[in-house]
C-alpha cells in the first residue's frame, strides 16, 4: 500500500511540475502606441495638398469639405499647405500655409483647423537692402507681411519653435473694405501644439505674452477650450493658460 500512494505522489508532483510554467505565465505587455491623429477642416482654399515633413514625410489631401486626416509618428513636425491640380499633382512651390515646427510626445487625437492667410489684392515690388534684387529671405517677409502673416522665434533647447500670427483687419491684404472673409474678420495664432482664434490677437515678442480677444476658442492636446478672452505666456515649448475671463 505503501507503494502505491508513494507512487501516487511521484504523479502527483510531476503533475505539478509540468503544470507550474503553465500558470506562472502571464501575457507579455502591449507595446505603448507610437502615433498620433491630425485631422481639421482648411477654410479659404481648394485643391489642397497637406505636406507633413519630420520623422518621415507624408502628404494627404483635402477632401471636398477641406477636411484633411493622418496618422504620424510622435515627434517633431511641419505642415505645410500646398495646391495641387485635377490630375493629383503637387505643385510644392504654390505654398498656402506653412504651420512652424510642432512637438507631439503622445498617442492623441489631435485637432487643428485652418483658416488661409489672406493675400488678394496686395501686390509688392520687393528691392534689397541695397536697391538691387531681394533675397529670398526678404521676398518671405514682404510676402508673409502681405499675407497678414507674423513669425516670431521662441526656440527652446534647439527646437525652433515660432509664435505665427495672422489675420485681422489690422493687416494689408484686410485693409480693403470689400474683404470680409473669414481670414480677415478673425485673427489666428499658433505655437507648438497652441492654436488660437479669436476677434483680436495681439503678441509681445519681449515678454512672450499672447493675447486674445472675443470670441477665444484655443485648441491644443488637451482639447479645445472657449472663453470672452485669454492670455497665454509662451516658453520652452509651453503655451501657460494665465489667465481666461468667461
Amino acid at each position: 500500500m505503501s507503494r502505491v500512494v508513494r507512487r501516487c505522489t511521484l504523479f502527483g508532483f510531476a503533475v505539478l511540475l509540468l503544470c507550474s510554467p503553465l500558470f506562472g505565465q502571464s501575457a507579455l505587455p502591449a507595446s505603448p502606441p507610437t502615433t498620433f491623429h491630425i485631422s481639421g477642416t482648411i477654410i479659404g482654399g481648394y485643391s489642397l495638398a497637406v505636406i507633413f515633413d519630420g520623422p518621415s514625410s507624408k502628404t494627404v489631401m483635402t477632401n471636398e469639405a477641406g477636411v484633411y486626416e493622418a496618422n504620424l509618428p510622435l515627434g517633431l513636425w511641419t505642415m505645410t499647405v500646398v495646391a495641387h491640380g485635377p490630375d493629383g499633382k503637387i505643385f510644392t512651390n504654390d505654398v498656402r500655409y506653412r504651420r512652424p515646427p510642432f512637438r507631439v510626445t503622445e498617442p492623441i487625437n489631435f485637432a487643428f483647423d485652418i483658416s488661409l492667410p489672406q493675400s488678394i489684392l496686395c501686390t509688392l515690388i520687393v528691392l534689397g537692402a541695397d536697391g538691387g534684387p531681394a533675397t529670398q529671405e526678404e521676398q518671405d517677409h514682404a510676402h508673409a507681411w502681405c499675407a497678414g502673416e507674423e513669425f516670431f522665434p521662441v526656440p527652446s533647447d534647439g527646437v525652433p519653435f515660432e509664435v505665427h500670427v495672422w489675420g485681422g483687419s489690422k493687416f494689408a491684404a484686410c485693409s480693403v473694405v470689400s474683404n470680409h472673409s473669414l481670414g480677415c474678420r478673425r485673427a489666428f495664432a499658433t505655437y507648438n501644439t497652441l492654436s488660437v482664434q479669436a476677434d483680436d490677437i495681439t503678441y509681445d515678442p519681449y515678454r512672450t505674452i499672447l493675447e486674445a480677444h472675443g470670441n477665444v476658442v484655443a485648441q491644443d492636446e488637451s482639447g479645445e477650450r472657449k472663453a470672452s478672452a485669454m492670455t497665454f505666456y509662451v516658453h520652452d515649448g509651453k503655451a501657460i493658460l494665465m489667465r481666461q475671463d468667461r
